[in-house]
């Protein structure tokens, strides 16, 4: 040590190993307990661990029920102290041991109704909510206590969400600092683990799926939820997903929190410890004297590659794109890592969707996918210039990303990226000085016309459709156009900006019938050019055919962007349009309309 003493330095938790689970043989006689003549019984080991429970003392309570049961020679002793021991162990999260324990005591009495509530408790808190259920099945209806139909109203809630059946209304007001952890089930959809062909595992669909389908629902294996003034302490850069760039600081607490869950409770290992783990080597299976074995340095270098930043709520931080109630800012960015979630994918253009919600995150396709077809979303905003998505695609595989839209961006000569970096410098400052001054109408015209006319030559310098290479760079411009069109009460105008909006990121949208044929890359944008869709139909003919069709596209990019639809009124209600009923003929007039201003 820095001052001279020495110390012990213990790498591994499983290194260390309590006195109570070491043969007595194995102990230097000194530090044998010196029990005084006949008080080793079990009765009188059974009294301690009762005072020891009772004073919240739970791991000395379970090392003296241990030693009475070393020493106990009576089937019903042993059925008590186990049944004691069991409840210690749940007190300190060790589910699996005492579900060790129940397992005896059922063995010998099926009916046993502590023991069926017990269990019941042990593997809700490990999700096994379908096991759980048998134990509660088997309590007969006078031995129910209000804990245990609690326990009995919770199961029946996530078994139904274990099918996919959630009450997204009531999860999206769940999460807050104080209480990030929520109470759910785990749903995996028409999904399945499958070797990729570039990238390790990864997961693919085994049905056809339609955008905002719900494929994955998972609870986080581990999480870190910190206030907003700590977020430098949990990432060295403003992107909370990349690999190798947590801090230590928020390493030494997910290894702290997960080595501590596999210790006290192997089970939970499976799935975790197959994650991807760089270029860690793994030695040969250690021999397993006492207890599990949990490797403390392989935890750490599965980490960096398998977590997730996020807010506590995806709603808050889409609440701030739209900027609606400042107080609403306040949603700071966590940490933490699926064990399901965890093996999809990278694109820059995906074909899901993530959300989150306190410690859950909600998986949806961003467009239809066929069978067959690999799960993918993006790891950081595909709205990033070429160099930066490169350089965080580097922090997790070697080479880059190699996604259609690279290939596309790296395809492009670097003279046509010139003239576009100028051209959209030049639109840039048009915007700047429109905003600078008092537009009136005939101001207001020049604006689109100089911009639409610059919009064109930049659309000349990509060298592919834009379903390969979306016109990211022309998102600011296009949001502009269509902020001035709302302000200004311009509905043509409106029109037109999200219909481009929506053609830069490569959407096939019919504007005769306002549908999308094909989606494209889903994102804030999209969920505003829909929503000003929806109101512009209504503002310029009010018509209930149009406009219905446009509500349920703004709800269902809203919905793939979010994790659910209930908020959409409460975040997009503004957006709503006054109706009238019409004429069906009337229909085709106002797409072909809409058709005309997209394409000019």
């Amino acid at each position: 040590m820095d001052d001279g003493t020495c110390a012990v330095r213990v790498d591994h938790i499983s290194d260390v190993v309590p006195l109570v689970k070491v043969p007595e043989s194995m102990i230097p006689v000194q530090w044998r307990d010196q029990i005084p003549e006949g008080e080793n019984t079990a009765l009188s080991w059974t009294a301690r661990g009762n005072k020891a429970f009772k004073a919240g003392a739970s791991q000395d309570a379970i090392f003296s029920y241990t030693k009475a049961l070393e020493v106990s020679a009576d089937n019903d002793d042993v059925s008590t102290i186990l049944i004691n021991r069991a409840q210690a162990y749940l007190r300190v999260k060790c589910y699996d041991d005492a579900l060790a324990d129940l397992a005896l005591i059922l063995l010998a009495d099926p009916n046993n109704q502590k023991a069926h509530s017990r269990a019941a408790r042990a593997l809700y808190e490990l999700g096994r909510f379908a096991e759980c259920d048998t134990h509660l099945r088997q309590l007969q209806p006078s031995s129910i206590n209000n804990r245990d139909q609690s326990c009995i109203d919770r199961v029946k809630a996530r078994q139904d969400e274990a099918v996919g059946k959630y009450d997204f209304d009531s999860i999206r007001k769940e999460p807050t600092y104080d209480s990030p952890f929520l109470d759910h089930a785990d749903f995996k959809g028409p999904i399945e683990t499958r070797q990729s062909e570039e990238r390790g595992r990864g997961l693919f669909l085994t049905r056809d799926v339609k955008a905002g389908e719900l494929l994955l629902c998972e609870k986080a294996f581990s999480a870190i939820f910190e206030d907003p003034k700590s977020y430098p302490k949990l990432f060295t850069d403003e992107y909370a997903a990349e690999k190798l760039r947590l801090s230590e600081e928020a390493k030494i607490s997910l290894t702290d929190d997960i080595v501590t869950k596999l210790f006290h409770n192997p089970s939970l290992s499976s799935g975790f410890l197959d994650l991807h783990r760089g270029g860690y080597p793994l030695g040969p299976s250690p021999s397993k004297d006492v207890g599990p074995i949990v490797d403390t340095f392989l935890v750490g270098s599965i980490l960096p590659y398998n977590c997730f930043g996020f807010h506590i709520t995806t709603l808050g931080r889409f609440q701030e794109w739209f900027s609606l109630d400042p107080l609403q800012r306040s949603h700071g960015t966590c940490v933490g890592i699926w064990k399901t979630a965890s093996l999809v994918n990278h694109s820059c253009i995906p074909n899901a969707s993530r959300a989150h919600f306190g410690d859950i995150i909600v998986v949806r396709a961003a467009r239809d996918i066929a069978k067959g077809e690999e799960l993918t979303f993006s790891y950081f905003p595909a709205t990033l210039e070429y160099a930066q998505r490169q350089e965080h695609a580097g922090d997790y595989w070697k080479g880059g990303c190699s996604c259609k839209f690279c290939v596309a961006e790296t395809a492009t000569p670097k003279r046509q990226i010139g003239l576009r970096e100028m051209l959209l410098e030049e639109m840039h400052s048009i915007f700047a000085a429109f905003e600078a001054s008092d537009p009136d109408e005939a101001l207001t015209e020049r604006l689109y016309r100089a911009v639409t006319a610059r919009l064109d030559l930049i659309n000349g310098t990509y060298t592919a459709i834009s379903s390969r290479q979306p016109r990211v760079q022309l998102l600011p411009s296009l949001q502009g156009l269509l902020t001035v069109s709302r302000a200004k009460n311009r509905p043509v105008g409106t029109i037109s900006s999200a219909v481009q909006i929506l053609i830069a990121l490569g959407f096939d949208y019919d504007t005769t019938n306002a549908r999308i044929k094909t989606w494209g890359l889903v994102n804030s944008y999209v969920v505003e050019a829909l929503a000003s869709l929806w109101e512009a139909y209504g503002e310029r003919e009010g018509k209930v055919g149009l406009c219905g069709r446009a509500e349920e596209n703004a709800k269902l990019a809203y919905e793939i962007c979010i994790g659910e639809r209930e908020s959409f009124e409460k975040v997009l209600g503004d957006y709503r349009p006054n109706l009238q009923e019409e004429d069906p003929k009337d229909v085709m007039e106002e797409g072909l309309k809409c058709l005309n201003v997209g394409r000019g």
